[in-house]
């Protein structure tokens, strides 16, 4: 009998499983830290963090876990705020001045994101600008080990995730480069007390990334991926808005860190949809953090889900507890997750598009550069750019 080569009938069937790095994952674990870095060989590390952490004294305890296992640290602290090219480069130069052997990323996913590209540049030489933009080919690049992750905040999945995002201060646009951690460390313990604003940002970033994900399933066919975006979904649905209630809620917290590390995975797995590439426009126009440019995307990307992804959304229905039998009239159902998914933002405090300050210039503007966006060369389920702009309108008009 004849080998059935595709279940399918499309070439777009094939897709692989990725779940490196490798992650440990619950409170107290981020005093495994230095015998995570000497199992990999390190003698003399470079700690990058935000201010915040030196603050909080986060930097101070992890300094000395590290170097009770007899490794030398060199503390690096930037701005809590999105990073730059030239924040990168910075970076990279006190590294190369202490002669490090190891990178560990403590903070949100701006320190995280600067730690791995310091290990970028480490490995391959030149400096931050060299490797940011779709044209980069990483299949030459040299990965920089151990890179350990540790994050603070509950949302970016920058500690298991490839991509990361740096301001180009040359082009002045959001970029993207491709570095990932040799390990994270995930401990919820970490995220205890966030502020409000800060839970409510980072969590609709991981939401968004779940959400996002999975409507690129005609494209990028994936069931693990699938599989990832539900248990996200699921979880920020139910667990963010107790978050943001509570910040002392231990348990919460664990969920959203879990859910945050999850997203991460899923954006291995199978890229974003075009929520996300709105939110990069966000940050080159008004610099605001990247959950928010999330959340406006979001605002679109539901109602635009209403008539073209139908299949996704059975995945959504399902993770936010909307009835959507089989048979289900998908229109309705696309209809109740936009509310459903409204509700949330708002119970989280997130704002619309005009509260938010966006004016209708650039949406126009913003609807023209996605268009043009070179993840397309990337992302093969290229959206429905018509329907797109009449989303994001009607998401303005809200």
């Amino acid at each position: 009998m004849a080998i059935a080569d595709d279940i399918y009938g499309s070439k777009e069937s094939l897709w692989a499983i990725d779940l490196e790095p490798g992650a440990l994952f619950g409170v107290g674990s981020r005093k495994k830290t230095g015998e995570r870095l000497k199992g990999y060989g390190a003698t003399s590390v470079l700690l990058v963090c935000d201010l915040a952490m030196e603050k909080l004294g986060y930097a101070e305890e992890l300094t000395e876990i590290i170097k009770a296992s007899g490794i030398e640290v060199f503390q690096y602290a930037i701005e809590p705020k999105e990073p730059t090219s030239t924040e990168c480069n910075n970076c990279v130069a006190f590294a190369r001045k202490h002669t490090i052997d190891g990178i560990v990323g403590l903070g949100g996913g701006s320190a995280i994101d600067v730690a791995k590209m310091t290990g970028l540049v480490l490995a391959n030489g030149g400096k931050t600008e060299n490797y940011l933009g779709y044209g980069t080919d990483y299949s030459k690049t040299k990965t920089f080990r151990p890179v350990i992750a540790l994050p603070t905040t509950s949302g970016t999945g920058a500690e298991v995730s490839t991509a990361l995002a740096i301001e180009d201060d040359t082009k002045n646009i959001k970029a993207i480069g491709m570095h990932r951690a040799t390990f994270a460390i995930v401990d919820p313990s970490y995220t205890v007390g966030l502020p409000k604003e800060v839970t409510a940002n980072t969590g609709i970033d991981a939401l968004s990334h779940a959400l996002d994900s999975v409507c690129n399933t005609a494209g990028m066919r994936n069931w693990l991926a699938d599989a990832l975006s539900y248990e996200g979904m699921r979880v920020c649905h139910k667990w963010l808005p107790v978050a943001y209630e509570d910040s002392d809620n231990l348990e919460a917290r664990s969920w959203m860190s879990y859910a945050a590390m999850v997203g991460g995975y899923i954006l291995k797995l199978r890229r974003c949809s075009w929520a996300h590439a709105f939110a990069n426009k966000v940050s080159d126009r008004y610099h605001l953090p990247h959950g928010v440019g999330c959340s406006l995307g979001l605002y679109g990307l539901v109602r635009y889900n209403v008539t073209e992804n139908p299949e996704a959304n059975r995945i959504i229905a399902r993770s936010f507890g909307v009835d959507c039998p089989e048979g289900a009239d998908m229109v309705e159902v696309g209809k109740k997750l936009v509310k459903a998914t409204d509700d949330l933002q708002k119970r989280v405090g997130m704002k619309t598009m005009k509260e938010a300050g966006l004016d209708k210039g650039f949406i126009d503007d913003a609807i023209d550069k996605i268009k043009n966006d070179g993840k397309w060369k990337l992302v093969p389920n290229v959206p429905n750019f018509e329907v797109m702009a009449k989303s994001i309108y009607e998401a303005f008009e809200m």
